[in-house]
């Protein structure tokens, strides 16, 4: 048997061989009754899809890695891979078991995934459909659950508008909201066409164009037999939000970061491991619906259970309601005392340093000879090495190695204030160097010393956190 055809895989991983009878098999996810079956499952999900765990940890500053594994068993409605010629072959799988589509979870049309790989519990890769054969069952979905609603007798025929439509929603890769594509389709086919009216009115089909509009139903290719268990194993690098604000990255409000967890509403239950890099502390994590829960605070999931240490946080929701989707959110707090405190040890040292420098302006240069100043020597070569040594110190708190990109990102604006802060002291030598009169040098050392002032005035705020403060007064006013 000729098995050079193959079912993808995912990456270099082997594919499943295919038949020669099966060399048209991407037509067989156009089927009907393979869309109807992938959709009675996927809307039966919780029922054999029993743990989701996911566990996150931060690469840098762009990507977290996620390692998930979901604990399943394969529901009765899982299709099976199954050529429409020569007496319906089924495509069979390792140990001689036939292949089954399993819908997983959606993935977001514009999140952007690396390196993603599917194995089961034995560590041997598993095929997935991918983004061309998803869009196209996301389509015939469409079709069918469409035809259901019209209670057509026959298939629509493939050159219908409704039929065309359907299909480019689901089979688009570029993304689009839910609304806009649902208000295109309703403008285009529904509102035009007599017949096709009640499609317009139907909340669950107006759903379902809406969802797939937006995320691609990754489903995979699953040897096995029904109510037989298995588990999924799934490694990808995903990006996720941070908040980077001036008073974020000063350190006066906790970073706020969000993971689309768009599959936390998937399982029965879904659990959450985030661990974080040296330095960085964890404040909160929970998730986020959107849309948003109702005015009562009232939360769609219930929380079975919460850990939060320095570096690890970990949660289990039970019960998320399928309407929301989620995010993973982490507030995050940079543990940046000690470069608070180095950072305004030296500046307070250089801002002492420059307004004795205002002060004794005179004693630097000798004015009794007004044709010629002389300038003391010692006394410039004095401050002139206090203020190297200065920035000597900064320049060394500076140069830490091997941090973490996540950690060197939320850092940056406390880098640059001492950075500021490494530069005064090379402009006070320059002007001890060059300036022969007190005037100048009173003038100069009075403007960089109310600067170093201003320098310092965010660091000593991000001791305090002043947000913090006025979002606890005001809360209490509004209680």
């Amino acid at each position: 048997m000729d098995q050079t055809p193959l079912i993808p895989g995912n990456g270099n991983e082997p594919a499943l061989p295919v038949p020669p009878e099966f060399n048209g098999w991407r037509d067989v996810f156009s089927r009907r009754e393979i869309a109807q079956n992938v959709a009675v499952a996927w809307l039966t999900r919780r029922q054999w899809m029993h743990r989701r765990v996911d566990q996150f940890d931060f690469q840098d500053d762009l990507l977290v890695s996620c390692r998930s594994s979901i604990d399943l068993t394969i529901p009765e409605s899982a299709p099976i891979v199954r050529a429409p010629w020569v007496g319906t072959p089924e495509l069979i799988g390792p140990d001689d078991q036939v292949v089954r589509v399993l819908p997983l979870f959606l993935a977001d049309k514009g999140q952007v995934t690396v390196g993603f790989d599917l194995r089961d519990e034995s560590n041997h890769p598993v095929s997935r459909l991918r983004a061309e054969q998803s869009g196209v069952l996301g389509g015939k979905i469409l079709v069918t659950m469409a035809e259901k609603i019209l209670k057509v007798r026959a298939p629509l025929p493939a050159d219908d508008p409704l039929r065309v439509a359907a299909m480019l929603v689901a089979r688009s890769e570029n993304v689009s909201t839910g609304p806009n594509a649902w208000s295109q389709l309703v403008r285009t086919c529904l509102s035009e066409e007599q017949g096709k009216v009640a499609l317009a009115h139907d909340e669950g089909f107006k759903y379902l164009v809406q969802l797939l509009a937006e995320s691609h139903l990754m489903c995979a290719l699953v040897p096995g037999k029904p109510n037989q268990q298995r588990i999924l194993k799934i490694a990808a690098d995903y990006q996720f939000v941070m908040t980077r604000r001036l008073r974020e990255l000063m350190g006066w409000v906790d970073f706020a970061v969000e993971i689309k967890a768009t599959h936390a509403a998937d399982p029965a239950s879904y659990h959450c491991h985030i661990n974080v890099p040296a330095g960085v502390d964890i404040r909160r994590a929970r998730l986020k619906a959107d849309p948003a829960t109702d005015a009562d605070g009232a939360l769609p999931y219930d929380i079975a259970g919460q850990t939060r240490r320095p570096r690890y946080g970990h949660f289990i929701a039970m019960n998320c309601a399928r309407e929301h989707n989620y995010a993973d959110c982490v507030a995050l707090q940079m543990m940046r005392r000690g470069w608070l405190n180095a950072a305004l040890a030296s500046g307070l040292g250089i801002s002492a340093l420059l307004f004795l420098c205002w002060r004794l302006a005179s004693s630097f240069v000798d004015a009794h000879d007004e044709a010629s100043n002389s300038v003391h020597t010692d006394v410039v070569l004095l401050f002139a090495t206090l203020f190297l040594a200065s920035e000597a110190t900064i320049i060394t708190i500076l140069a830490k190695s091997e941090e973490h990109r996540l950690t060197s990102e939320m850092l940056k604006l406390l880098r640059l204030a001492m950075f500021g802060l490494a530069l005064l002291p090379f402009v006070a030598v320059l002007v001890l160097g060059f300036a022969r009169t007190s005037d100048t040098l009173s003038t100069v050392f009075a403007i960089l010393a109310w600067v170093s002032l201003l320098f310092l005035a965010p660091l000593f705020l991000a001791y305090s956190r002043p947000w913090r403060a006025l979002v606890w007064i005001f809360r209490g006013r509004r209680s």
